[in-house]
């Protein structure tokens, strides 16, 4: 598979050709560096990848893992921490040397001359600051085929565990949670549940799922059922917005409904914009019993996010009678980056110094939704993102096959960045074996598409302009669509812009 590139037919004219031929390659002396192979997760396999415009014995790689509630850490170990290069560029990454490597979540390397160091990270909060503007990639071991997930909302959302308990492991101070992938889950109704509840041998262990995309400005809306009044004063129900790399607060910004431990205090809710302590940065309020089923908005937009919290379920604009709490915040609101929707339920126990435990707790969702602001277009000198007529990659071979999906990330590519929430395309199918069509969506979106990207009939080479939001992970997914004949179709994908 992967064959080389064949001359288009003559009859379809010189604009074709121009964009067959297309190389996108103006920065080809740049040296880059870009992760081939995620190991699945719970795994022992090894993480490669490959670097490019380099003589390879003058480079190293310098490698880290991301694990979710400890941060970063430099692999293979701290004693060995950097990674040759084979003499064709390609490098592996021995990532489970100890610990509980096989739940990491991301992973980032780093190409660096060979007389420097792989430094490990100050803290393991963020990867080293002293490895800025080097080149670089980062994936993150997100959707279906990579990490336990769940459906809710008709959104694929990627479920935590952590075994580690004990240690520390965030949120909170505390240094005891921990965190069970079965203690949240979805109900015959679509409800999600969040529990907190025992684990046997090991603790009292909450929930939390992210959505593994980032969704930008807009509005977030949220439903509860059931009293969150009713909550131990220890447990802390949290809707936030999370970037684990966004130095120095995370463009973190909460709904939080807790006691903090203190079981006389009468506010048992807030809206923060972290950092909490920053004066201003954070608006207590009262949810009380009348409030069984509670609507939370956000609505953020470029130096302003209002945080609300109304009475009942409401999908349009709610009626302010039924307003529990309102507050704008208008001063160190973030802007958008890699952040993504996190729902937990955990306990905090530094107000008490103790986790001893407490009753189950749970809280349950019956609706999510975003309603988008509107995006910014930005220009890209036409770049080749995906042609699966060279040799087996990301974004090469081999051709596609018949209901069989596969997935091409499309950031940090060609100048596409993270922000981006969809792109805009110029898509190409050539030497298909038989007739068929072709679907470009958001990786992690099972709605299926009503119309196609391109039809074509076999032997055809078509072209066609799409439009096509970037799923989960920074990845776009590709389906071919025929009859019951076997054959294949080669795609070919350029980049002109995007859209954050």
């Amino acid at each position: 598979m992967g064959s080389t590139c064949a001359r288009p037919p003559a009859r379809l004219g010189a604009a074709l050709v121009a964009l067959v031929t297309l190389s996108g390659s103006a920065a080809a002396q740049t040296p880059v560096i870009e992760i081939t192979y995620v190991p699945p997760y719970l795994t022992i396999a090894d993480l490669s990848g490959h670097a490019s415009n380099v003589v390879p014995s003058e480079y190293h790689v310098a490698a880290y893992l991301f694990m979710e509630g400890l941060g970063w850490y430099v692999k293979p170990t701290l004693l060995a921490p950097c990674t040759p290069l084979s003499s064709t560029g390609d490098f592996v990454v021995d990532v489970t040397t100890g610990g509980f490597d096989e739940r990491a979540t991301r992973y980032a390397v780093f190409l660096l001359p060979i007389q420097e160091p792989c430094p490990p990270p100050p803290t393991p909060e963020f990867l080293p600051s002293t490895l800025a503007g080097r080149p670089m990639d980062l994936v993150e071991r997100t959707g279906w085929q990579w990490h336990p997930s769940l459906r809710f909302a008709g959104l694929t959302w990627l479920t935590r565990g952590s075994p580690y308990f004990g240690g520390p492991s965030a949120p909170g101070d505390s240094t005891s949670n921990c965190f069970a992938e079965d203690h949240a889950f979805t109900d015959a109704s679509g409800q999600l549940h969040l529990a907190l509840q025992a684990v046997t041998s090991v603790g009292q262990c909450g929930a939390e799922v992210w959505l593994p995309r980032s969704l930008g400005y807009g509005e977030y809306r949220v439903h509860t059922t059931g009293r969150l009044d009713t909550l131990d004063p220890r447990a802390v129900f949290g809707l936030f917005l999370w970037d684990p790399d966004a130095q120095p607060a995370h463009r973190e910004m909460d709904f939080e409904f807790s006691r903090w431990g203190v079981p006389g205090d009468p506010l048992n809710a807030q809206f923060v914009v972290q950092p909490f302590a920053t004066a201003g940065n954070r608006e207590r309020f009262t949810v009380g019993a009348s409030e069984a089923d509670v609507t939370l908005l956000l609505d953020w937009r470029p130096g302003t996010a209002t945080f609300a919290a109304f009475r009942g379920h409401h999908l349009g604009v709610p009626p302010e009678l039924d307003l529990v709490h309102r507050r704008t915040f208008t001063s160190g609101v973030p802007e958008p980056g890699r952040e993504r929707v996190r729902l937990n339920l955990w306990r905090y126990c530094a107000s008490t110094g103790s986790c001893d435990a407490m009753p189950d707790q749970e809280v349950v969702l019956t609706h999510f939704s975003h309603v988008p602001s509107p995006r910014s277009f930005h220009t890209l000198t036409p770049c080749r993102l995906v042609d699966t007529r060279n040799p087996d990659g990301p974004r090469g071979g081999p051709a596609l096959v018949p209901v069989l999906h596969r997935s091409f990330r499309m950031a940090r590519f060609c100048g596409v960045p993270d922000t981006a929430r969809a792109l805009s395309l110029n898509v190409t199918v050539t030497r298909p074996g038989v007739d068929g069509h072709l679907l470009l969506y958001p990786e992690g979106d099972n709605n299926v598409l009503s119309s196609s990207t391109i039809n074509f009939a076999a032997g055809q080479t078509r072209a066609n302009n799409a439009v096509v939001a970037v799923g989960d992970g920074g990845y776009v997914a590709a389906t071919f669509g025929t009859g019951p004949e076997a054959g294949f179709v080669h795609l070919i994908v350029d980049v002109n812009g995007y859209f954050e």
